[in-house]
């Protein structure tokens, strides 16, 4: 996906807890409580957190009042939550492709810890947030969206949640809802490019090429250092036959992060197929391809549609053949494996593809 923010898409699981299994007594419950939360003002490493965690565990052998058993909950919903935020900050900051496993592993454990989270106390909206996220990471949205929906019932001014909630919908291909969920956020913080990106890209997908344009100079006017709005403005301006700005945005955001597979994409994608031969670069765009797969999942009928486009440009036909024949066992919607079809027909004829030329008042219909 596009950007989440988890309170934001670490190094173990939860600790085995060896105490002893006498019976404490009740004010030793509660001064045993009041040292774990004494040390939430501090705690910011997993191990100092295990430590409020191990706290909790040991005042649970002694009785407690009703009152006292909800602080004892509470208190663990807040560590599970930290500790699951600190998992998934150092999962999203594991971008080497041979890091993938590990990044897996900790948002696992970080979606463990937002689910032990939100057990503990069902109106902890951050812990709630955190959980849609690490749902929407795996691709779980129906369960993401309904988390959601509750952090807005409980905080409806909260406008990441409107954000995410437009970046899932347009995930999912449910544009119009898409719209509406960034211009809530929007609504509530007009300063933030994030929604603009994202609201670009779902006008976008509605044909809406304009409305797209006038978001994307909005999110790169307020973020100018966000390689994703800039390189996505650079696409756009592609479908609108507008070589010379796009190829001036894909290079900015090359420069801004040159690592992010989505960018590298982008950018292969016009150096393999611009109709105007000022722009293509036979050998970047094969390196910049052949990275974009490498550094995502490797199943992005997209990446492997630009790789195989790359390929042909640069006369490489067989693999192209193969590279677009792999695009489309892996393309999702029918537009998508008919515009596949269609490339694979000319590699196989052994003829490059090239970006449609925009007639006067009208854009190409391709875009990556």
């Amino acid at each position: 996906m596009t950007r989440f923010s988890v309170s934001r898409r670490l190094a173990c699981l939860v600790v085995a807890m060896g105490f002893a299994s006498h019976a404490v007594s009740a004010d030793d419950a509660k001064q045993t409580l009041d040292r774990a939360y004494a040390l939430t003002d501090s705690a910011s490493t997993v191990e100092q957190l295990n430590e409020i965690l191990q706290l909790c565990q040991q005042a649970a052998s002694g009785p407690m009042s009703s009152d006292m058993a909800t602080y004892r909950r509470q208190l663990l919903s807040w560590t599970y939550n930290r500790r699951g935020e600190s998992f998934a900050e150092k999962a999203a900051a594991l971008v080497d492709p041979n890091e993938k496993e590990q990044a897996r592993i900790l948002e696992s454990q970080a979606l463990a810890d937002f689910e032990r989270a939100v057990e503990n106390d069902p109106q902890r909206w951050k812990a709630l947030h955190n959980r849609a996220v690490s749902y929407a990471l795996i691709g779980k949205f129906p369960e993401a969206i309904a988390d959601l929906r509750r952090v807005l019932q409980v905080k409806p001014d909260h406008a990441n949640a409107h954000f995410n909630l437009g970046e899932i919908h347009r995930d999912m291909g449910q544009n119009e809802e898409a719209v509406q969920d960034y211009t809530r956020a929007l609504k509530l913080d007009d300063q933030d490019g994030a929604p603009y990106g994202g609201r670009a890209q779902a006008f976008v997908a509605l044909g809406r090429l304009q409305d797209a344009l006038r978001d994307f100079n909005r999110a790169v006017e307020l973020a100018p250092s966000d390689a994703i709005a800039r390189a996505g403005r650079g696409s756009l301006y592609q479908r609108l036959g507008r070589w010379g700005d796009a190829a001036v945005d894909l290079r900015e955001a090359a420069k801004l992060n040159g690592n992010s597979d989505a960018v590298l994409q982008m950018a292969a994608w016009l150096m393999a197929t611009c109709p105007d031969n000022r722009y293509r670069q036979t050998d970047l765009a094969v390196q910049a391809a052949e990275k974009a797969v490498e550094l995502g999942d490797g199943d992005d009928s997209r990446y492997l549609d630009t790789l195989a486009a790359a390929y042909a440009n640069a006369s490489r036909f067989d693999d192209a053949v193969r590279t677009a024949q792999a695009a489309l066992d892996c393309a999702r919607s029918p537009g998508d494996r008919q515009q596949i079809q269609q490339r694979l027909e000319l590699y196989r004829q052994k003829r490059p593809f090239r970006q449609p030329v925009a007639e006067r008042g009208t854009a190409a219909s391709s875009i990556h």
